[in-house]
């Protein structure tokens, strides 16, 4: 017999118990995300207020573009890293 299923043992293994307690701990607090969005929207009068400023779009499309670009950068590394570790010449 293996270690997972002795008989008259019940439960479960500790990784898939940690596991499952992770999953329930972000559920609980996607959770209270959403109901604070709800209760927040539902006080509001105005969707956005008329003393908050607006984004200055020049501003907005830059920070975008700049975080699409470091994505496709770390994408890039790890596909070279990938590559020198399956690679048997080296650099």
């Amino acid at each position: 017999m293996t270690a997972m299923a002795r008989p008259g043992r019940g439960g479960l293994p500790n990784h898939v118990l940690g596991l499952y307690l992770v999953i329930a701990a972000e559920l609980m607090f996607f959770a209270g995300l959403v109901s604070a969005l709800v209760v927040a929207r539902a006080n509001l009068t105005v969707w956005i207020p008329a003393d908050q400023p607006r984004l200055p779009i020049p501003r907005t499309a830059f920070n975008t573009a700049l975080l699409l670009l470091s994505g496709l950068t770390m994408r890039a590394a790890r596909l070279a890293a990938r590559r020198a570790l399956t690679d048997s010449r080296g650099w």
